[in-house]
């Protein structure tokens, strides 16, 4: 997936430097979401892939998109762990998305079994 903007309109001085605020389509946006929603403040393709019905390989290739536009990077040095960057968050504002994060939020942590975050990263801004 490369970046749906043209190029004369694909900076926006409101957006961190590097990143290209995409034109997001509902699949981007729920999985911004997702990634967003959760304890960790991250997640695996596996954990992705339970939340979605998409198999790992085609939502690699969506998060390698978004990856590529400044929306979603990956932390740890196995690098197998997705986190939104400030740019995906501020895509989610100024659409109106944000604010929705909360209510999955609170649906994912009462579906949530006691897992242990183990030796996960954080993302900087949790």
């Amino acid at each position: 997936m490369k970046n749906r903007f043209p190029e004369s309109e694909s900076r926006d001085t409101n957006f961190p430097p590097g990143c290209i605020p995409a034109c997001v389509n509902s699949e981007d946006i729920r999985l911004l979401q997702q990634l967003l929603a959760n304890r960790h403040g991250s997640l695996t393709l596996t954990e992705l892939s339970a939340r979605n019905r998409e198999d790992e390989a085609t939502l690699a290739e969506h998060l390698d998109g978004l990856r590529e536009n400044g929306l979603v990077t990956t932390l740890g040095d196995s690098g197998k762990y997705y986190t939104v960057t400030e740019c995906g968050i501020q895509v989610l504002k100024q659409i109106g998305h944000y604010e929705q994060i909360g209510i999955l939020h609170d649906m994912y942590s009462a579906a949530e079994t006691d897992v242990g975050a183990g030796d996960r990263p954080r993302p900087e801004w949790l």
